[in-house]
C-alpha cells in the first residue's frame, strides 16, 4: 500500500485517540495505586515489600526463614546488639572454619586456641570490613583469599570480613570484641556507598533480601553522633507496624519503601518507581547530603584510628570499587559531562583531602595495565577474583613494611 501525507493525515485521529487511551491507562493506574496506599495498611505493604525481591523474581522471598534461621543461630551470621550483627562462631564452610571471635581461618585450625596464639605474633593482622577485604565471593575457597595470602607473606592474619558491613559496624566490633587484643595493623575496608551507615534495614538500600538484617543507623549532629536502635524485637516478632514506624524514625533509606508503597501495586506504576530508583542511584544525587554523609564515615574512620593508637596499633584503610565504577564505556563519559554524578570519583576527591591512610584498589589494578574486568568475579563487579586478592595482600605488605620503616626512624 503507497502511504502519502494525505493517508498519513488520516490516521492522525486514530494516533490521538490510541494516544489518549494510553494516556488514560497510564493516569489510572498510577493513580490507582497511590490511592490504595492511603488505604491499605502498613502490614500489608511491608510484608508484600518483603515477599518480592529485586534478585529474586516472581519468586518468593525466603525472608521469613533466614530471619527465623539467624534468631535460632542457624545462620552463617549471628546477632550483635552494636554491629547488627556478625559471623556465627564455629561455622564451617567447604576450607574455612570461624574461630570463638568469628574470624576465618583454615579448616584444619578448627577448636584450636587462635586467639592466644595470635596475639603473641608480632606482626599480627586484622582484617575488618565486608565480605570484600575478606576475600570472599562466589567460588571462592580460603586459599583464594587476602588473608591467606598474607599468612603466605609472613604475617598472621585474622579475617574478620562480614557481610555488607559499613564502617561503623567494623568500628563497634573492634571496639567490643576486639580492642583487647595486640595486632600491629587494622586493614579496614570501606566503599563509596556511604548511605549504609544511616541505614538501618539493609534490604531498604536495593530490595536484596538475602541478607534481610537489621542493624543500628547513625547521624552526626555538628560533631555529635547520634545512634538510632533498629526494631530488632518488631523483627523478630514479625510485627511489620513495629518495623515501619522505627524505619521512618531512624533510617536514610526508608523513602524507598514508601516509594514502593506509592508506587508499586500495578505495572505501570511499579515500572515508573524502578525508573525513579534508577535515575536516584545513577543520575542525580544531592551534593551537600552526600558530603555530609562522607563527613559520618570520616568520623568513624577518625574514631578507628584514635582507639587503635591508644592500643599500639596502625590503620590502613583500603577503598574498594565495583567494576561499575572503574569500566568507563563512552555512554558513560557522556552522562559524566551532561547528567551522570559520579559518586564514587567525589568520594575519592573527598578522602584524598583527609590526613588518613588509605590505599585504593583501583590504582593497585591500574598499575598492572590490565582491564578492569581482570580482577572481579565474572558476573559480580564487587568480590575480587584470587589474583586480585594476591595483588592487594602484596600492597598491604609493602605498607605495613613503609610503616615498619618510619616507627624505626622515629
Amino acid at each position: 500500500m503507497d502511504l502519502n501525507w494525505k493517508s498519513l493525515h488520516a490516521l492522525l485521529p486514530n494516533c490521538i485517540l490510541v494516544s489518549k487511551a494510553l494516556l488514560a491507562i497510564i493516569v489510572v493506574d498510577i493513580a490507582i495505586s497511590v490511592s490504595a496506599s492511603f488505604i491499605i495498611d502498613d502490614d500489608w505493604y511491608f510484608e508484600r515489600f518483603l515477599s518480592f525481591s529485586k534478585y529474586e523474581k516472581n519468586k518468593k522471598s525466603r525472608y521469613h526463614q533466614i530471619v527465623n534461621k539467624f534468631f535460632s543461630g542457624e545462620f552463617p551470621l549471628a546477632y550483635d546488639k552494636e554491629s547488627g550483627w556478625v559471623n556465627q562462631a564455629g561455622y564451617k564452610d567447604g576450607q574455612w572454619v570461624t574461630c570463638s571471635l568469628g574470624s576465618r581461618v583454615p579448616v584444619e585450625m578448627r577448636g584450636k586456641d587462635i586467639i592466644s596464639q595470635a596475639n603473641q605474633n608480632d606482626d599480627l593482622i586484622f582484617l575488618l570490613g565486608s565480605s570484600v577485604v575478606g576475600g570472599h565471593g562466589t567460588g571462592h575457597g580460603y586459599e583464594d583469599t587476602p588473608g591467606y595470602y598474607l599468612n603466605g607473606r609472613g604475617y598472621k592474619t585474622l579475617d574478620f570480613g562480614t557481610a555488607v558491613y559499613s564502617i561503623d559496624q567494623s568500628f563497634t566490633y573492634y571496639k567490643n570484641n576486639l580492642a583487647e587484643y595486640k595486632p600491629k595493623v587494622l586493614v579496614v575496608g570501606i566503599h563509596h556507598s556511604v548511605e549504609a551507615i544511616s541505614n538501618m534495614f539493609i534490604p531498604l538500600v536495593n530490595h536484596d533480601l538475602s541478607i534481610p538484617l537489621m542493624k543500628p543507623a547513625y547521624d552526626l549532629s555538628g560533631d555529635q553522633l547520634i545512634k538510632h536502635l533498629p526494631p530488632v524485637e518488631a523483627q523478630h516478632a514479625g510485627d511489620n507496624i513495629g518495623k515501619v514506624s522505627a524505619l521512618e524514625k531512624g533510617d536514610s533509606q526508608y523513602y524507598k519503601y514508601m516509594l514502593y508503597k506509592r508506587l508499586s501495586l500495578l505495572p505501570i506504576s511499579d515500572f515508573l518507581r524502578n525508573v525513579i530508583l534508577r535515575v536516584d542511584a545513577n543520575f542525580y544525587y544531592d551534593v551537600d547530603e552526600y558530603q555530609d554523609a562522607v563527613a559520618l564515615q570520616q568520623h568513624f574512620m577518625k574514631e578507628f584510628v584514635a582507639l587503635a593508637d591508644e592500643r599500639g596499633a596502625e590503620v590502613i584503610f583500603v577503598k574498594f570499587e565495583t567494576l561499575y565504577d572503574m569500566e568507563v564505556s563512552p555512554l558513560k563519559q557522556l552522562f559524566n559531562r551532561y547528567a551522570y554524578k559520579n559518586k564514587n570519583k567525589r568520594h575519592t576527591e573527598l578522602l584524598k583531602q583527609t590526613p588518613f591512610n588509605i590505599l585504593y584498589t583501583s590504582d593497585i589494578f591500574a598499575d598492572t595495565g590490565k582491564p578492569a574486568s581482570h580482577f572481579f568475579i565474572e558476573g559480580d563487579g564487587l568480590h575480587l577474583t584470587s589474583h586480585a586478592n594476591d595483588l592487594l595482600a602484596k600492597k598491604l605488605v609493602e605498607e605495613v613494611e613503609r610503616l615498619k620503616s618510619v616507627k624505626r626512624l622515629h
